[in-house]
């Protein structure tokens, strides 16, 4: 029998995903830590994920459906959180792996640690055509994680920002400080800007470095995998977002982590337009790339060391971050056609 105050609260949009929700509840429900609910947002599936959904709500006292008409993750995920009534809030997605101790190894460390944030180690995987083609382990800081140390290493901030499955919420922090998913986002990105917002008002960030999730990337199916003509402007309000908080965080964030800042979304910028669907021209695309450099955030210099670590370990990314920051979005499209990355 589930209580009416589980310690923790999992969120769970469901939208056509009958070959995989099934597996992906089941890993959830049996967790080694039971003092939870599963809150499922059917948004309007009509595939049959919503009849695996009520089967499980019935089977099982702890899941929590709610189905309502196709708003996108964004309205699935904010309706949950007015449903929820856990101390701690985390998040699934409605094709991926729950290790078995996830819940366990988080909810251990925010009690211990009086922590408002818990993050872990997860494995992304590809697959195309029903068979996995790459995966890699995306592992996370030990200890308590101020954002000094963060900063210090861009990676980890971004594995603290960019994805909300790897982590545990503090309910409160979330209702009083009214933190919501921006409805407007309907091709990813949403996670981070409520990331940022969250960290605005969390005081204790806590690491486990043990693999607690699977994501998983499906081609033809991800949102994130192909051409969306709403991406590049949501990666321009993330942009925004990300700059403007890092700005109040200056004095503490290096020449490096403000360079590495800048090329994550020059990155992005280029997977999105040169993604072999793109309809767009190459004028069109120059046209994307110069309103990015236009509307760019240069709130702090780069010292010379920086330049020269960055350039030693990547100097294809120096390159294109050379001809981001003079302004040269000509030679920048042309030398993203002629090398790549």
């Amino acid at each position: 029998m589930m209580s009416s105050n589980p310690k923790v609260s999992v969120i769970m949009p469901v939208y056509n995903a009958k070959e995989y929700v099934e597996g992906t509840i089941k890993s959830v429900l049996s967790q080694t830590f039971r003092d939870f609910e599963l809150i499922i947002i059917d948004d309007g599936s009509f595939d049959g994920s919503a009849e695996i959904c009520e089967y499980f709500s019935i089977e099982d006292s702890r899941v929590r459906l709610r189905r309502q008409e196709n708003h996108g993750i964004c309205v699935s995920r904010n309706t949950a959180i007015d449903m929820a009534n856990g101390q701690y809030v985390a998040f699934c997605d409605h094709d991926d792996i729950y290790e078995p101790d996830y819940l366990k190894l988080l909810v251990e460390a925010a009690d211990d640690n009086n922590a408002d944030l818990v993050k872990g180690q997860y494995k992304g995987i590809i697959e195309t055509n029903g068979k996995e083609t790459a995966n890699s382990i995306m592992d996370y800081l030990d200890g308590e994680c101020s954002l000094e140390r963060l900063l210090r290493n861009y990676k980890y901030f971004l594995r603290t920002i960019n994805v909300l499955w790897n982590g545990l919420y503090v309910r409160k922090i979330i209702v009083e400080c009214n933190i919501r998913f921006d409805e407007s986002f309907k091709a990813g990105w949403e996670d981070n800007i409520f990331n940022l917002h969250y960290l605005k008002n969390c005081k204790k960030i806590f690491g486990v470095n043990k693999l607690i999730y699977s994501h998983i990337r499906r081609s033809g199916q991800s949102a994130s995998l192909g051409y969306n003509s709403r991406r590049t402007d949501d990666l321009m309000k993330v942009y925004q977002e990300e700059a403007c908080f890092l700005e109040k965080k200056k004095s503490i964030v290096s020449g490096r982590t403000f360079i590495e800042h800048q090329n994550r979304f020059l990155t992005a910028f280029k997977t999105e337009l040169w993604y072999a669907d793109c309809p767009l021209t190459k004028e069109e695309k120059i046209r994307k790339i110069t309103m990015f450099m236009k509307n760019r955030k240069d709130f702090r210099k780069t010292e010379l060391k920086d330049f020269v670590t960055v350039l030693k370990e990547n100097p294809r990314a120096t390159i294109k971050w050379l001809l981001f920051h003079w302004k040269m979005p000509c030679l920048l499209c042309l030398y993203w056609d002629v090398k790549g990355n």
